[in-house]
């Protein structure tokens, strides 16, 4: 192939071929740079970088409960998540909201949540919203729970061991 000229531009080239080779090349690569999309500014939650994890897989991976969408419906983790229904039941009652209240919330809030994770959360939205709101729930009532000793209920399997 001879090549004739070069410019910012491209290469031109008296083989026709190439032309094509280099205007396939170049849609390529600007289909790629239109589908980057801008990290937010309030990107703040990240998966533990491969590396890291192998020095200690254990450390990093959950043994009792999950919380955020990356390790929810993991083996092993499925029989905190009634419990944790059980503490978004008891935190409703406590705020005072209605279901519906707190799931319009949470909408209004998605794309924000979503904007704080660094990887591409792949759940639709009505799970994804499910497991945050019932996530964040369940913290804010175990913290609760954990200050104020007497909102802990008899049948409570974190703070009482059958």
């Amino acid at each position: 192939m001879e090549v004739v000229g070069t410019s910012r531009q491209g290469t031109s080239s008296t083989n026709g071929d190439a032309l094509i080779a280099i205007e396939g090349l170049v849609k390529s690569i600007r289909e790629k740079l239109d589908k980057l999309s801008c990290p937010s500014t309030k990107c703040c939650i990240y998966k533990v970088p491969k590396k890291l994890k192998k020095i200690n897989e254990e450390a990093y991976t959950p043994l009792r409960v999950s919380i955020r969408p990356l390790h929810h419906g993991k083996e092993g983790l499925e029989d905190m998540e009634e419990h944790k229904l059980r503490y978004f039941n008891d935190f409703m009652q406590r705020s005072g909201k209605i279901l519906e209240e707190l799931v319009k919330i949470m909408e209004e809030m998605e794309k924000g949540i979503r904007n704080c994770y660094a990887e591409t959360i792949n759940f639709e939205s009505d799970k994804f919203l499910e497991i945050i709101l019932v996530d964040a729930a369940f913290i804010v009532e175990f913290l609760l729970r954990y200050r104020f000793p007497w909102l802990k209920t008899p049948n409570d399997r974190i703070f009482w061991k059958p």
